[in-house]
């Protein structure tokens, strides 16, 4: 007999099926899980206040980002270790026990807190100085000490006759003493102006020269013309101005207070607020390159340039440039103007070059007079001589030349490598020498005394030029280290 095995499978099935289906359905519902309802927290908060406020809050010896005053919320432990800390002030330690779904108030007085507060020692050098704090005077000079005072910065002033107001910062902790001292600038001789400790614009001063109000006109490198009265400093630049060029080479002072202005980039004149500006474009300089000027007995002016002489009476240019047939003039630095109206002109290349209008009458060089180098940077006269700087040619040293129309004498004063700048004859019969190593006083051939940095006041060693005042003062720029002055005693 033949059995039909697939409709037996298949009856067997379905009674498998329905005898093991409830097993099945059980074992679906026994994998079921049921996720809880989160637990509402309880609501407990500390409220922290502290005077002074923004003291950061730690709980349990972790940041909680916060700071006074603050709240902090949903608190899960019920005994806390609190520290607040408050830049200057000691750290403040206290415990809390806080009671489930209680709003807890916690108030630190850190000024209550003896131990809290800091002490201030106040010396100076040298003492008596006036003190003054955050711009309030303690009716006290220095030594003195003041106790119980809240910690923090402060702002400290020192005042003292013959010395430069100092101000400065102290910072008081708790129960410590800070010390606020400090070495005043002795200004009884010496006085200099920077950008640190002045309005001045500049540091990089080239030239200077003094009207009949007695206002300093001070040249600079890169920053203009600058005026300073005694009170404060005014900048004239190419921005705020018609001045040509922002590089100032030299100032001379008519008699009508008029102020000629020699630029690397033409002639300006300033006459009471008013500007005239003369280039090689719209006049007839040949170069805009204006080194020195110099006003002759006939209020003529005349202008060293890199191209030569230029002679301007306000009404017509003259440019003398040829010393002989095939002998140009050229870089003339500087010129004076003796007693017999001789013209010295003084080149960087030429060396010195007498003038008589309208002839060259004279050349000294190296080679055939006395002179150091070719290189002339500067000339005064005393007298009937011309004192003459130098600068360093290769293999010679730079030096100063004393010259008259017979007679030749070479001096020198500083180290092979001296750079000679300005050369000043003050009333006194005193010779400046401006140089890159300082300041050199001079009477008759003499050195009486080399400033620098090392043994004065002075703010740099690179002195460009010396005037002296209606008062006795001296005034001194320098490249690199602003305006000086020096008092007379």
């Amino acid at each position: 007999m033949r059995v039909n095995l697939l409709k037996f499978n298949n009856k067997f099935f379905v009674l498998i099926t329905i005898l093991f289906s409830p097993f099945l359905i059980n074992s679906c519902i026994l994998d079921v899980t049921v996720t809880p309802e989160e637990e509402v927290p309880i609501d407990t908060r500390l409220i922290i206040t502290s005077l002074p406020a923004d003291a950061e809050i730690f709980i349990n010896g972790k940041n909680t980002g916060k700071k006074t005053p603050d709240t902090v919320k949903y608190i899960s432990n019920k005994d806390l270790n609190i520290k607040l800390k408050l830049p200057f002030f000691r750290d403040t330690l206290f415990s809390v026990s806080l009671t489930p779904g209680s709003v807890n108030n916690v108030s630190i007085d850190y000024l209550a807190n003896p131990t809290m507060y800091g002490n201030i020692f106040f010396t100076s050098s040298p003492l008596g100085a006036e003190i003054l704090i955050n711009d309030s005077a303690l009716g006290k000079t220095t030594v003195h000490q003041i106790y119980k005072v809240v910690p923090g910065v402060y702002s400290v002033r020192y005042r003292l006759k013959n010395h430069r107001d100092a101000v400065f910062n102290v910072s008081v902790y708790s129960g410590n003493t800070s010390t606020a001292s400090y070495k005043l600038r002795d200004t009884s001789v010496w006085v200099d102006f920077q950008p640190s400790n002045s309005e001045i614009q500049s540091t990089s001063l080239l030239c200077i020269a003094i009207d009949s109000k007695d206002t300093k006109w001070i040249g600079t490198s890169d920053k203009g013309l600058i005026a300073y009265d005694d009170i404060g400093f005014v900048n004239y630049n190419t921005i705020n101005s018609p001045l040509p060029n922002k590089t100032i080479l030299d100032i001379t002072i008519d008699n009508n207070d008029r102020k000629w202005i020699g630029t690397s980039g033409g002639l300006a004149i300033l006459d009471n607020g008013n500007w005239k500006v003369f280039t090689n474009s719209n006049s007839g300089l040949p170069s805009n390159q204006i080194n020195s000027i110099i006003i002759d007995k006939y209020n003529v002016k005349w202008l060293g340039t890199p191209a030569g002489l230029v002679r301007f009476d306000e009404q017509s240019w003259i440019l003398y440039d040829t010393i002989m047939p095939g002998y140009n003039l050229l870089h003339v630095r500087d010129i004076v103007i003796d007693n017999s109206n001789t013209f010295w002109l003084v080149s960087d290349v030429s060396g010195v070059v007498t003038f008589n209008e309208p002839f060259f009458t004279e050349v000294f060089e190296d080679s055939t007079s006395c002179l150091p180098t070719n290189r002339t940077s500067a000339a005064d006269l005393f007298g009937d001589e011309v004192w003459i700087t130098h600068t360093p040619e290769q293999g010679m040293q730079a030096g100063i030349s004393v010259l008259t129309i017979s007679t030749c004498r070479k001096l020198y004063w500083g180290s092979p490598s001296v750079s000679h700048n300005q050369v000043y004859v003050d009333k006194h019969n005193f010779k400046w020498i401006c140089s890159n190593e300082g300041l050199f006083k001079i009477y008759n051939y003499t050195l009486t005394t080399n400033f620098t940095r090392t043994n004065s006041y002075l703010s740099s060693n690179n002195v460009t030029d010396i005037i002296l005042d209606n008062n006795g003062q001296y005034w001194i720029t320098t490249n690199g280290g602003g305006l000086n002055k020096q008092k007379t005693k």
